[in-house]
């Protein structure tokens, strides 16, 4: 061997080794025979321990027939070279994509004598297969969802069909696919606008969720009722390539909400009857003194002349209240037993909402000279109208939620009392006149 030819040998192992790629000689039945370190890297392998192995031993099984072939065809002179794409088991377990490069290298005689093969990995065939296998996995998990799933093309025509679609509607893949919904016929026809204002919906903004509830006939004939949850993918150019539709079958909860719906509406007739005997009960063994109000056009409209409002805190109010109608009272000529009834029925009910409700307010208004009427709100949590009978019965009553005694007390000093109590408060009217009422006892006894 020459200098020249010396040097040319030293300067292709150096680049042989030093080579940012893996490089490596095998001979015809593929045993390794030198590899550089890159390679060794890239195998998971001692390059020491490399050599002596053969290509074949870290092939992933279902890729060995690949190089195989290759190498024959190079060995029986059809090729001088070859590339295959092939998957490598590394020492920890680890699946990787290589791209292998080899050329067959003749000696003298013109006798194979080995490969020089240029190796590297292949992220994109590795990503891609990734790719693949999630959207396999993807498919097997929308093919057997508990929900049913429907995909539409983009002209409307089933490309999906799944198991539970296939189990709700009694329709197999087969005969769905490719077809459209009219074609099945399995939308209830009152709903169909429902359906085509859905389509012209997501035709308009496909990037809106879509929640439609339509009725859906069964192949045998069954009517279900069903929501259906959509959305849209778009290709480059924004246009519908296909609609996704998960599909939920919702006829025992329709039919739950159908009964719950005509219960309520019992319960409710049947509170109102009892609401309204209580009404005319307590207007009866009042004579006709406490009246139960519905709505706050019930109440009686405030009389033309009023003093100013007057807050009613647990510090002050009550008083100040109690003072504007014992004036108004006497200015008007009510006798002292008429006035001094108003005030402890002012006084009471005054009491009760701050005692109650925390406070509200109070105002007195004349119909000169007639009648003085006081009106007090608070926003509590309102009266319990189960207790109202009790309360306007028995003399020292009580509850943390009711009137108690206050309202035994007012009833027994006051003309009228109007009542609107619940959720958002209470708004008591109080009404004394001039001169009292006549119990409706004494009109009968004066008519015998």
């Amino acid at each position: 061997m020459t200098s020249s030819q010396h040097g040319r040998q030293e300067r292709f192992q150096a680049a042989f080794e030093r080579a940012s790629i893996g490089m490596a000689h095998f001979d015809p039945s593929g045993l390794w025979l030198r590899a550089n370190s890159f390679l060794g890297a890239l195998l998971g392998h001692d390059v020491k321990a490399l050599v002596g192995q053969r290509i074949h031993d870290i092939a992933h099984p279902d890729d060995l027939a690949i190089e195989q072939q290759a190498i024959a065809r190079v060995l029986a002179g059809e090729a001088s070279s070859y590339n295959v794409d092939k998957r490598i088991i590394r020492p920890n377990g680890e699946i990787i994509h290589i791209k292998i490069s080899a050329s067959l290298v003749r000696d003298d005689q013109d006798h194979p004598d080995f490969f020089l093969a240029m190796i590297q990995e292949n992220p994109r065939r590795g990503a891609s297969v990734g790719v693949r296998r999630a959207l396999d996995r993807l498919s097997q998990q929308v093919q057997h969802a508990p929900l049913a799933v429907v995909e539409w093309n983009r002209d409307f025509r089933i490309s999906r069909w799944s198991d539970e679609a296939a189990r709700l509607f009694g329709w197999s893949a087969a005969e769905t696919l490719g077809r459209s919904s009219a074609e099945l016929g399995f939308v209830f026809d009152q709903d169909i606008s429902v359906v085509e204002n859905s389509v012209a919906r997501m035709l308009v903004s496909p990037d809106q969720r879509n929640i439609v509830r339509v009725r859906n006939r069964t192949r045998d004939g069954r009517v279900l009722d069903c929501e259906w949850y959509s959305s849209v993918a778009l290709d480059r150019r924004g246009r519908i390539e296909s609609i996704l539709s998960l599909v939920l079958d919702v006829t025992e909860k329709r039919r739950a909400e159908e009964e719950h719906g005509r219960l309520l509406e019992r319960v409710q007739q049947s509170a109102a009857r009892e609401h309204a005997l209580l009404r005319d009960v307590l207007a009866s063994v009042t004579e006709g003194k406490l009246r139960l109000c519905d709505r706050r056009e019930d109440l009686p409209a405030p009389l033309p002349f009023c003093e100013n409002a007057v807050a009613l805190t647990p510090k002050q109010g009550i008083v100040d209240l109690r003072r504007q109608a014992e004036k108004l009272a006497i200015e008007c000529g009510f006798p002292d037993t008429r006035w001094h009834d108003l005030s402890t029925a002012v006084s009471e009910a005054a009491m009760n909402a701050v005692v109650h409700a925390g406070g509200g307010f109070g105002q007195v208004c004349v119909s000169t000279p007639d009648t003085i009427q006081v009106r007090i709100v608070d926003h509590g949590a309102g009266i319990s109208i189960d207790q109202l009978p009790k309360a306007t019965l028995r003399r020292g009553y009580t509850t943390a939620g009711t009137l108690g005694h206050g309202l035994w007390l007012v009833l027994n000093t006051i003309d009228r009392f109007y009542l609107l109590t619940g959720g958002e408060g209470t708004t008591v009217v109080l009404e004394q006149d001039l001169r009292p009422i006549e119990p409706n006892w004494i009109d009968h006894v004066k008519a015998l």
